[in-house]
């Protein structure tokens, strides 16, 4: 998904970003000295930054991942600043369809007369079953403009089996 923000309210963002730390859970040390997240002398980055720190590529996908229909394998995000204020944000998740017809049962439930729809095209079904945007919706002090939403399906590649025999 991808967005165009512009910041309406610097202050709202501010407190949004203090609000999701305070509600940040320490899960503890990481394994293998993996670092999560900017060291902590680390500059802060521009306000659009902290913009696509708030977003949580899952959010909207939970009854998805609950109902077993997939599960989420890579979580990524992208910043590209136009100016002080303003900029385009990408993110994504990558899931391993395991059970798409859950998926498409999803969809229909909530857009029953797009049943044919879903039942051809898996964008149509996933988009149609969370919204798209849920990410960036709660965000406070900004606007925010759609760009693109894509689903792209890479079917399973074919497993390959090793003898232990020579």
């Amino acid at each position: 998904m991808t967005v165009e923000v512009t910041i309406l309210d610097a202050a709202a963002v501010a407190r949004g970003a203090k609000e999701a730390e305070r509600n940040t859970v320490d899960l503890g040390p990481v394994p293998d000295g993996e670092a999560v997240g900017p060291a902590p002398e680390e500059a802060p980055g521009s306000p659009v930054d902290t913009i696509a720190g708030l977003i949580w590529a899952t959010d909207g996908q939970h009854d998805l991942m609950e109902a077993g229909a997939f599960r989420i394998m890579e979580i990524t995000s992208e910043v590209a600043d136009k100016s002080s204020n303003r900029g385009v944000i990408t993110w994504s998740s990558t899931v391993k369809l395991t059970h798409v017809e859950r998926l498409r049962e999803l969809a229909s439930g909530t857009h029953p007369a797009d049943g044919a729809l879903i039942a051809d095209d898996l964008e149509v079904a996933r988009n149609h079953a969370a919204d798209p945007y849920a990410p960036i919706r709660w965000v406070p002090g900004i606007a925010w403009r759609p760009l693109t939403v894509a689903v792209e399906h890479l079917p399973a590649r074919p497993r390959r089996f090793r003898s232990d025999r020579g």
